[in-house]
């Protein structure tokens, strides 16, 4: 997957590979995202020099506010309430502007000026060359994307750029910017067409779009998906994050190295990182899923321990697969990255060596599920257990693919 960030582009775009258009006709998916996620954090790459306000932020919005009072009286309501969300979020995102400084940022994305081609590759059209932090990028599009009836990709993006660049820390200012994002739409549509109700009709549904995308205030909980390797434990997080719009953390994406490292040794270190994002994801009010072994009791404790400490209900699922299933899966994950089977198929000989089966945790946080079986089957099973263990039903969104068959 390539992106460019930048304006000329070195290819042809057709108009069919223009993102509102793939919108439009419904053809945007994961690969479409994942070129986006690519681009965006390919711009952030480079610091600017100017430190980000956070007192900016309040300033646009007041400003923002007022031109869509008076240009659409019918939205002042809607628009002082995105307002507030960010005044009540100042300390927030002076603390976040002193921790992440300043990034290069696009400035003014819209789908109409994006390109993403079928296998993902990105130009994100002429930038502003503005600076700040990401997430008002980040924001700007996950809102474009909500407007238009798809909030489940803007839910993938923000959290495909977070376990991207590690950012989960953007959880924490991500409503803030989110209603940012849509006060300047919105101002920005009734001014491209004056007194127009289809103008109006669009700022409408551009500041109603952060309501759809904020923390839903009901408590948090915490999804640990664990098992050996090759077990199935992505793919299966991966759909439980769009079923409760809740990102994932990864393990290996926190290891020191990198998801691609086999380092034994880095576990703990690995671990201790993926707690501490996961941390920021709850400390916004969103749930999250957990992507690792826990092999052992040592570390399903320090779960549990975590999970308490945030006040968070737990539910560890266990996937279970036959290890000829899991050698074909380390095989062809060998293959992809360009290594030796053997070199996995070891790591997956130490790990069986030390895993400690789970047996310690009480029945209504422990559910084992067979990852050999289509996904659709495993997943009910699970929502249930989810609803015991919360305190509450839940129901899974049926967002998956027509026809998947078993985890990868």
């Amino acid at each position: 997957m390539q992106s460019d960030a930048t304006a000329p582009a070195s290819r042809t775009h057709w108009i069919a590979d223009r993102l509102d258009v793939r919108l439009a006709q419904r053809r945007v998916d994961r690969a479409q995202v994942a070129g986006l996620v690519e681009a965006l954090g390919a711009l952030h790459a480079t610091p600017a020099s100017a430190p980000a306000a956070a007192a900016s932020l309040a300033e646009r919005a007041g400003a923002a506010r007022a031109a869509v009072a008076e240009l659409a009286p019918g939205l002042a309501a809607a628009a002082a309430e995105r307002e507030a969300a960010i005044g009540s979020a100042g300390a927030a995102l002076a603390e976040r502007a002193a921790a992440c400084g300043a990034r290069r940022l696009h400035g003014r994305l819209c789908c109409e000026g994006i390109h993403v081609d079928p296998f993902g590759r990105t130009q994100l059209g002429a930038t502003a060359e503005a600076a700040g932090d990401p997430c008002e990028d980040v924001a700007a599009l996950a809102v474009s994307l909500t407007a238009r009836g798809r909030a489940d990709l803007a839910r993938q993006l923000v959290g495909g750029y977070a376990e991207a660049t590690g950012d989960f820390a953007l959880h924490r200012v991500l409503d803030a910017h989110l209603a940012l994002a849509a006060l300047v739409a919105a101002q920005r549509a009734l001014v491209a067409a004056p007194g127009a109700e289809g103008a109006r009709a669009i700022a409408e549904r551009l500041l109603a779009a952060p309501a759809e995308l904020a923390a839903t205030g009901a408590p948090v909980f915490v999804i640990a998906v664990a098992g050996v390797m090759a077990s199935g434990k992505s793919t299966l997080a991966a759909r439980l994050s769009t079923a409760h719009a809740a990102p994932v953390v990864s393990a290996d994406a926190a290891r020191p190295g990198g998801a691609g490292s086999i380092d034994p040794g880095a576990a703990d270190a690995a671990y201790a990182e993926m707690f501490r994002r996961a941390a920021e994801v709850l400390a916004s009010g969103r749930p999250v899923v957990l992507d690792a072994c826990f092999a052992t009791r040592a570390q399903r404790a320090a779960l549990r321990a975590f999970a308490d400490e945030h006040g968070a209900a737990l539910l560890l699922v266990e996937c279970r697969a036959d290890a000829a299933l899991t050698r074909r899966r380390l095989q062809e994950r060998a293959r992809q990255q360009g290594r030796l089977a053997s070199e996995w198929l070891a790591l997956r000989e130490r790990l069986l060596a030390t895993w400690e089966p789970i047996r310690e945790l009480p029945r209504e946080q422990h559910l084992p599920v067979d990852t050999a079986r289509e996904l659709e089957l495993c997943l009910p099973r699970i929502e249930r257990a989810l609803g015991r263990c919360a305190g509450k039903p839940h129901r899974v969104r049926r967002l998956a693919p027509r026809g998947a068959s078993a985890l990868a």
